[in-house]
């Protein structure tokens, strides 16, 4: 992926190129994408919080949710954001109990929690 991919981001270019052209269809996959490629390869939560943030607000309903709320509870933990981690588990326990992140997501409720 490579510079050009992360100066692309980092200026805003992306957002803007992903807002000027949304569909139902590809947007959420890109923004869920951006988002795991910043959490899992270049290891910026914060980066990737943002791209997880748009996803859940502007595609909740999407297949793909449980497995959103799940990344964005991770990377708040290592922001040290245990809160705003609880919440995201919450919603997945709440929400998605049947879900295996609805299941990983009570266990790391007790663990932070208690």
């Amino acid at each position: 992926m490579g510079f050009w991919f992360k100066n692309w981001v980092d200026t805003g270019g992306m957002d803007q190129i992903l807002q000027e052209h949304q569909t139902n269809t590809m947007t959420p996959v890109v923004v869920r994408t951006i988002g795991d490629v910043y959490y899992h390869i270049f290891r910026k939560p914060d980066v990737a919080i943002r791209y997880y943030q748009w996803f859940i607000r502007d595609y909740a309903p999407d297949k793909r949710a449980p497995e959103v709320h799940w990344d964005l509870g991770r990377a708040y933990e290592q922001l040290n954001k245990k809160d705003l981690a609880l919440e995201q588990y919450t919603v997945l326990i709440s929400s998605y109990s049947e879900t295996q992140q609805g299941r990983m997501a009570l266990e790391r409720y007790n663990r932070i929690k208690f």
